[in-house]
């Protein structure tokens, strides 16, 4: 009984959570009749069309350690064939490239949708000043574009990142709540290239957060290392992350199972009983591990 009683606690917390992030995503419906037709928005004023380019992107002969030379990288992530990421100063950004271009082509030769950097790199091997065409999208379609895109991955895990960066306390203790009834091992984890990747398509199709870099690790990871489960839902529910941010903390120490992951119903008592309290730390100095978005061309 208290098995089917904690699943369906489970899928309770589930299905509200992830209601909320689709919610939270869905574009304002259609209501205008030009917009029935493609014509307009909501506003009355006429939609953006994606726009077609070709973008001739220079590339600079650079020496590889061997000290044979070699063309530089462009300094694109992909998903797909989407950019996700630019590195300043390379040539994809000095160039005009933008993140959510989609690749169609290069030198006239198509680039595959589910391509991504291991075909480009294919495509520009021997180029030296190669042609680039691309799709860009309005910005209206980027919410719809990065959930998209970012379809497959682990949502909850996402969220509860972006939720950490962005500020939306409610929203990362439903996250962690689910992540922690799923026995997901959230305070070890850290996010992959594709996930940094998918993490800042989705900041950057934000129309209230525009990162200046996509993010390299999450606050949530750094502030899980250095607390027990106790501490950190404290330190959640008295919507005092961002002092850790500044003032570090010393003596790291990771949660042990039994703190953490004991059952689940302990789990969902622990997130619901805890009163309003920041906890305390040792100021100092921390550090965490980065993550570098993967490899780019």
């Amino acid at each position: 009984m208290q098995v089917d009683a904690l699943e369906r606690e489970i899928a309770s917390v589930h299905a509200s959570v992830r209601s909320r992030l689709f919610a939270e995503r869905r574009r304002p419906k259609r209501c205008e009749e030009g917009v029935k037709q493609g014509t307009g928005n909501a506003d009355g004023m006429k939609a953006e069309k994606a726009q077609l380019l070709d973008i001739p992107v220079r590339r600079p002969v650079v020496h590889e350690q061997s000290g044979a030379p070699c063309f530089s990288r462009i300094g694109v992530n992909l998903i797909g064939s989407h950019i996700t990421s630019i590195i300043p100063g390379l040539p994809a950004a000095v160039a005009g490239l933008k993140v959510f271009d989609r690749i169609l082509s290069v030198q006239g030769t198509p680039l595959a949708r589910d391509g991504g950097n291991a075909a480009l790199a294919k495509l520009l091997q021997f180029q030296r000043r190669p042609l680039i065409r691309v799709e860009r999208p309005p910005r209206d379609a980027l919410p719809e574009l990065a959930s998209r895109l970012t379809l497959g991955f682990d949502e909850e895990w996402l969220a509860a990142v972006e939720a950490s960066i962005t500020g939306d306390y409610p929203l990362l203790v439903s996250c962690l709540t689910v992540l922690s009834l799923r026995q997901v091992a959230w305070w070890e984890r850290r996010l992959d290239p594709l996930e940094a990747s998918a993490l800042a398509l989705r900041l950057q199709a934000s129309s209230t957060f525009e990162p200046s870099a996509p993010p390299s690790n999450s606050l949530l990871v750094e502030i899980a290392l250095h607390h027990t489960h106790a501490e950190l839902v404290q330190l959640l529910l008295a919507n005092d992350i961002c002092t850790l941010r500044d003032d570090g903390l010393e003596s790291p120490r990771r949660p042990s199972h039994s703190e953490t992951l004991d059952d689940g119903a302990s789990v969902l008592s622990e997130w619901s009983g805890c009163n309003s309290g920041a906890g305390s730390s040792d100021s100092g100095s921390s550090s965490s591990a980065h993550v570098t978005g993967g490899q780019r061309y």
